[in-house]
Formats: structure tokens, C-alpha cells, sequence
């Protein structure tokens, strides 16, 4: 069998039986063509997930797909045992990717094969060395999502942001390590009636707006310092608080994402309410800005 090491001449590789001929790892420039005829060896492959597809073709496009040594896998028999959402990405977008490929793998590998976790966004942050990674990426995804759709989402299917982009805006963005170092020790601090990450988020997002009353309306929301019962944020801490401890009041993401919002907004206006809540019908999303 033949053994290689660097790029290779993919124009040799459309048949099954010259795959099944060669034997070590390359790199592969893979066409729309090519990844065609490779998809046609992967005939005993999990099910394919479109949603996978078309995140991964969205990253080629963007030119945030790299060279990461996670590779195609072919067996000894020319079996493609790994890789069929990247090769239907590469037809769909129609982009031409430089691919890891090892060949001549037993097929008894398969079973074996992606049983451990997937990559995160707070793995990439760790990798690059930012502080509090796992915090600073869930406020990373927090604002991007505020950012696109102008309100809290949990980002359904492909929407949802690449390990690459959530990098890119941390690092863009570098004052969000310091808000997640913050919203670790508010989050304790206020007895855990908010996460970290919503913490983080709010402090993050308030801050764009007037920095010295996000750093109040955060204090006094997670330690309930000098609040009287009309204060909208001695109401959200109510409100958040039953929820914590009575789970037939408990609030989803979006609905505690825009009672805070409310809050800081009648914080930030300096006003005093009797009730503090959310329609989601009747109601838009509300913003941090005022104006």
C-alpha cells in the first residue's frame, strides 16, 4: 500500500478501490466533486443531520472552517467510517476545503467513533488563554443573540454561533473576561437566583449604555442592598427569588432575560412601580437603551 504524509493529488482518490489502496493520514483538498463520489463510500454512517450540514457549510463559507486534525476516516476497505456531514457540507456550500484524511482504518473502529464530548465554545476561549472561559463565552452567545435578534434566545438549529465567532467577539471584546470574573462572585452572592452567565450578560449589555449604573443596578440586584419595596429591582429580586424556590412560578430564559431589562430600564429612569411583569403577547421585547 501506498503511505503519505502531506497534500495529496485528490484526482486519484474518486473510486473505492483507490481509496481502499492507500494507507496513513494527508491532506486533502476536497471539491464539491469530490466530496460527491466520498459520501456515495459512506453507506453505514448515523443518519445525517441537516442542521450539522448547514452549520458546517456556513463556517466554510465564512472562511472560519481550519485545519484542526479531526479528520475523515476511511477503512482498509474503502468504507467511509467518518466524516459525511463535513463532505454534504462541502457540496452545499461549494466551497473547495483543505481536509485531514486517515486511511486504512479497520472497520471495526466505527462504533467507537465521536463517543466523546463535542468541542465548546468556552474550549476554544480556554485554548486562547481568556480568563473565566466558560462564562465569558455564554455572555459572548448572550449578546451576539441581543445583538442579531434584538432579544434573549436559545438559538434553534443552525442559528446558533460557531466556536469561531464566539472567539472572534470575546477578542474583540476582551472587558467581557472581567464581567464573567464579576458575575462568578455576584452570582454567589445573590444566592443563586441568577446564573453567572444571565449576570454577565445584563452587566455586559447595561454597561454599553451608562457603566456606572449597570455596576449599581447589578450590585443591588444580587445583594439587595439599600432597596425599598417600590424599587423595581427589590421587585425583580421577588420575582426571581419565588422562582428559584417554587418551580411552578419558574421563569424560562426569554421571560427573565426581559424582566431584567424592564427593571434596569425603570432603574435607569430613576422610577418606582407597584408590579413587575412581562407580556409576551402584548409586550415587544425591551431593550437596554432607553432611547
Amino acid at each position: 500500500m501506498t503511505k503519505f504524509v502531506n497534500s495529496y493529488d485528490a484526482s486519484k482518490l474518486y473510486t473505492k478501490s483507490a481509496v481502499a489502496n492507500m494507507e496513513g493520514h494527508a491532506v486533502v483538498q476536497v471539491t464539491p466533486e469530490l466530496a460527491k463520489a466520498w459520501l456515495e463510500l459512506h453507506i453505514s454512517n448515523r443518519p445525517l443531520s441537516m442542521t450539522k450540514v448547514r452549520w458546517y457549510a456556513e463556517q466554510m463559507q465564512k472562511g472560519e472552517w481550519k485545519l484542526s486534525g479531526q479528520g475523515l476516516i476511511f477503512s482498509d476497505t474503502g468504507i467511509g467510517l467518518d466524516g459525511q456531514h463535513r463532505l454534504k457540507a462541502i457540496i452545499l456550500s461549494g466551497c473547495i476545503i483543505d481536509i485531514d484524511v486517515r486511511f486504512g482504518i479497520p472497520e471495526n473502529v466505527f462504533a467507537v467513533l465521536d463517543a466523546g464530548p463535542a468541542r465548546t465554545g468556552g474550549d476554544a476561549l480556554a485554548i486562547e488563554g481568556i480568563k473565566h472561559y466558560n462564562i465569558s463565552a455564554a455572555i459572548a452567545r448572550n449578546a451576539m443573540g441581543f445583538e442579531k435578534y434584538g432579544k434573549a434566545t436559545n438559538y434553534a438549529g443552525d442559528s446558533r454561533p460557531t466556536n469561531a465567532s464566539i472567539l472572534q467577539y470575546v477578542i474583540e471584546n476582551r472587558c467581557i473576561e472581567d464581567f464573567a470574573g464579576l458575575a462568578h462572585k455576584y452570582s454567589q452572592m445573590s444566592g443563586g437566583i441568577l446564573t453567572p452567565s444571565m449576570i454577565g450578560t445584563v452587566h455586559y449589555l447595561a454597561s454599553k449604555v451608562e457603566t456606572k449604573k449597570a455596576d449599581q443596578f447589578v450590585y443591588k440586584l444580587c445583594t439587595g442592598a439599600e432597596l425599598s419595596t417600590s424599587d423595581p429591582i427589590f421587585l425583580l429580586r421577588t420575582r426571581l427569588m419565588k422562582a428559584k424556590l417554587d418551580k411552578s412560578t419558574s421563569l424560562n430564559k426569554k421571560t427573565s432575560f426581559a424582566l431584567i431589562i424592564k427593571a434596569w430600564r425603570l432603574f435607569l429612569e430613576g422610577k418606582t412601580i407597584k408590579q413587575l411583569k412581562f407580556d409576551h403577547e402584548r409586550e415587544n421585547f425591551p431593550s437596554f437603551s432607553i432611547s
